[in-house]
């Protein structure tokens, strides 16, 4: 397959930028971990949070896609 028939249909506006993508995930980290130690029984936790921050800003973004992600430990 062509890498640009996986775009085809798309205007430049719907596509992301992966830097800003990878911002998002790190500041979602950053903002539910921040400077904490680690607590074994808080990961759980901790992963939902993140994917739930994650997702939230993701679809924010409004752009034409569906997103999966996953966490856990």
């Amino acid at each position: 397959m062509d890498d640009d028939a996986a775009f085809d249909g798309l205007a430049e506006d719907d596509l992301m930028d992966d830097a800003e993508v990878d911002t998002m995930v790190r500041e979602s980290i950053n903002a539910t971990i921040g400077d904490n130690q680690f607590v074994h029984n808080k990961i759980d936790s901790w992963s939902n949070n993140i994917v739930e921050g994650c997702l939230k800003r993701l679809a924010a973004m409004n752009k034409p896609f569906k997103y999966i992600l996953t966490g856990g430990a």
